[in-house]
């Protein structure tokens, strides 16, 4: 028979592991049973402290429940699933901190990439890789007034829109695999 503090234990952990799919929480709850009856085999200072290993049954169940929310972001293949995903574990995992930083800031250029894209098509005089004087080594984006300043010459001219259509979408890819690559190391890790 279960000692009634493992029993305890065991019913928040289910009750927590809700959200998973039957045989993912049937997984779980077996293994858990099982150390823990080997702990309590072995003594009550055994299952106590395979007890405050584990932590409250919420905060062990949160791993579980995070590693379900990668696994089907990375199976979604979907930007924002990752994304999110990353940000639920960077505050437990340098590497997915990392990882969190570096894909949103992937996504930030791309966005301001396509961005220059629809800028281009309303403002084409203003809008651009500028090269002159004053712009010490280049600038690309949008010049603020009437333009670039005298001296200054733009340098992609009619091919800015798709220049930056595709430095948009390579980006996105680039980010996409990187996300996909962080997140598979974080499954792999646990």
């Amino acid at each position: 028979m279960a000692h009634p503090t493992t029993s305890g234990f065991l019913k928040r952990l289910e009750a927590c592991l809700a959200s998973l799919s039957a045989e993912e929480r049937r997984e779980i709850m077996d293994e858990t049973r099982s150390h823990l009856e080997d702990c309590e085999r072995e003594g009550s200072d055994s299952l106590s402290e395979a007890l405050a290993g584990f932590g409250s049954p919420e905060r062990y169940a949160r791993g579980f429940l995070e590693d379900a929310q990668l696994r089907r972001a990375l199976l979604s293949g979907m930007p924002g699933g990752l994304l999110i995903g990353l940000l639920a574990r960077a505050g437990r995992s340098l590497v997915a901190f990392a990882g969190f930083i570096i894909v949103s800031i992937g996504y930030l250029f791309a966005a301001t990439f396509f961005l220059l894209v629809v800028v281009e098509l309303i403002l084409p005089a203003q809008t651009g890789l500028w090269i002159g004087p004053d712009v010490r080594p280049f600038a690309l984006g949008v010049m603020a007034g009437d333009g670039p300043p005298p001296g200054t010459s733009e340098y992609l001219g009619v091919l800015m829109a798709p220049a930056m259509a595709l430095a948009g979408g390579i980006t996105t890819v680039l980010t996409l695999l990187f996300s996909r690559l962080v997140v598979s190391g974080l499954l792999k890790r646990r």
